[in-house]
């Protein structure tokens, strides 16, 4: 996942441009078909998934290095 300044930086990254991807095609939908409900879906979505972005993955199964592995993953 990446050792860099931030462990999980792909992680965050990697939910952050989903969430942008995500948001980007409720404006398309909601240009294409007009108001509705449809366009919400998607919108509400993508916000969570950059507020998912927010967080750092917990340590676990050797990430970052020197955690050791729990049962519970192992």
């Amino acid at each position: 996942m990446g050792e860099g300044p931030v462990p999980g930086w792909v992680h965050i990254v990697d939910f952050v441009l989903a969430g942008a991807m995500t948001i980007a095609f409720a404006v398309g939908l909601r240009r294409a078909q007009g108001r509705g409900w449809a366009p919400g879906l998607p919108t509400a979505y993508g916000l969570s998934l950059l507020a998912a972005g927010a967080f750092r993955p917990d340590p676990a199964g050797d990430f970052p290095r020197g955690v050791p592995c729990s049962a519970y993953y192992a």
